[in-house]
């Protein structure tokens, strides 16, 4: 207090000071921000009791009392889908030849600010010649690096999904097969 007084009480036009820390919380990240008001009350000698709630000091807002303090935090929502592709089953010759049975591993990762849902991917398989192929199976999803369900994604959480394909002779003659993913989700 300004004028020395302890806490509890103060004097004719004394001021005190309190402090209050907060560690920013992903779920405060999420709602696009948080608020904060006080309210303070005392008794004079009379026991007639006084309050009021704070306000946030910026008139120019339009509010001029009892606002709370608000704080946004902007939502930077991103996604990032990886693939790659490995030979599982190598038939003669060695190398990607008709009968090989390779597997996708596909990565799907929160690059942003604040927890997806509804998280998906679309998976465009095709050969050289950009004709749809089909996938043995998949893509399936395997897991997330943070324990999420699937279609949903933490803040810097994976998603594994795999997929796997026996290459048939429509790859082979078309000169090879390509394979890529599309991945979506939804911010708060």
């Amino acid at each position: 207090a300004d004028a020395g007084s302890l806490e509890g009480d103060l004097l004719v036009g004394e001021t005190a000071t309190y402090t209050a820390t907060y560690v920013i919380e992903q779920t405060a990240v999420d709602a696009g921000g948080f608020s904060n008001s006080v309210l303070a009350d005392g008794d004079s000698p009379a026991d007639t009791n006084v309050d009021d709630t704070s306000d946030d000091g910026d008139d120019t807002d339009g509010n001029t009392e009892d606002d709370p303090t608000e704080t946004t935090i902007a939502e930077a929502p991103a996604i990032e889908a990886v693939k790659t592709v490995a030979i599982t089953n190598d038939v003669a010759p060695v190398g990607a030849s008709l009968g090989d049975t390779v597997e996708y591993t596909i990565t799907v990762t929160n690059t942003g600010n604040v927890t997806l849902d509804g998280v998906g991917i679309v998976d465009t398989f095709e050969d050289a010649n950009g004709n749809p192929l089909t996938l043995l199976t998949g893509p399936t999803f395997v897991s997330a690096d943070a324990g999420s369900l699937e279609g949903d994604l933490l803040v810097g959480e994976t998603a594994t999904y795999t997929a796997t394909y026996v290459i048939e002779q429509t790859a082979v003659d078309a000169g090879g097969f390509s394979n890529s993913v599309l991945a979506d989700g939804d911010s708060p």
